[in-house]
């Protein structure tokens, strides 16, 4: 019997498992979890599933610029 990751266990409990930056006064940043209910039926939220579907609508050059344009970024 597998187990299930906790990606899995988030989309059967009907949360979106995408990672989302948290921020805090009395700490640096972090990563939490979106935790928004999850379209019927999909994997997401409906925020995350649009910028995923979006994502695998791009081309390889198109990824390959956004990618760069983000590394390149000064956060």
């Amino acid at each position: 019997m597998t187990q299930m990751s906790y990606d899995e266990q988030l989309i059967a409990a009907g949360k979106c498992p995408e990672l989302v930056p948290v921020y805090s006064d009395d700490s640096p940043p972090g990563d939490g979890r979106c935790l928004a209910d999850i379209v019927p039926g999909g994997y997401a939220c409906p925020g995350h599933t649009a910028a995923i579907e979006a994502w695998r609508d791009l081309s390889e050059p198109e990824r390959a610029y956004l990618e760069r344009a983000e590394d390149e970024r000064d956060w």
